[in-house]
């Protein structure tokens, strides 16, 4: 980001309220369709201040995305069977608590009219790999047959649990999905990974 240390707070404050500009603005209109004009007078700056965060609209955009999946990966590099203790999935509800975080952004981003729906393959092709890298830094020689298979359902039903809640009247606490999506990562890996593949017996 373009600001020097000493007036990053400001920068910050600043940035914050680019982003809310964009956000409100995307309910109105497809984000390809706001202009930076439009995000500036929303945000009571004027364009100069825009330039100094963001090249343009699409860099804006490409910027709040990675940030979200910076933060996902985060949270989903710390999923682990250390000290794990039946019941109890800290780690899960921690990736949840990000992602809750992030909610005014996930509705904005996807909504279908006029959000960027590839955020949501984003979504899961980052929570994969982080789930397959920790998996296969698990075994030291060789991880168990269908673990590749079994981190891609598990990214694509964390994702469907947060997504479905965001526009469901009965709203989940980050500890209720957590706790949820980490008792079905449990008995799939007890019942699949820890057994022979039913395509090799």
């Amino acid at each position: 980001m373009k600001y020097s240390c000493n007036s990053n707070r400001n920068a910050i404050r600043i940035d914050r309220m680019i982003r809310e500009a964009f956000l409100e603005l995307m309910s109105e209109k497809h984000y390809t369709k706001i202009t930076v004009k439009e995000v500036a007078d929303r945000a009571d700056i004027n364009r100069t201040t825009f330039y100094n965060h963001y090249e343009d609209i699409y860099d804006l955009v490409n910027r709040m995305e990675s940030d979200i999946l910076d933060d996902i990966k985060k949270k989903v590099s710390q999923i682990n069977a250390i000290n794990y203790k039946p019941g109890e999935h800290p780690q899960h509800i921690a990736l949840f608590s990000i992602l809750k975080k992030h909610t005014d952004e996930f509705i904005a981003l996807l909504d279908p009219n006029n959000g960027d729906i590839e955020l949501l393959y984003k979504m899961a092709g980052t929570i994969q790999k982080e789930l397959y890298n920790g998996m296969k830094s698990t075994y030291r020689v060789k991880e168990p047959e269908g673990t590749e298979m079994y981190c891609w359902y598990l990214a694509w039903g964390i994702t469907g649990t947060f997504i479905m809640q965001l526009s469901d009247l009965d709203e989940k606490t980050a500890e209720e999905m957590g706790l949820f999506t980490g008792e079905i990562s449990n008995w799939i890996f007890n019942a699949f990974l820890k057994n022979k593949p039913p395509w090799e017996k």
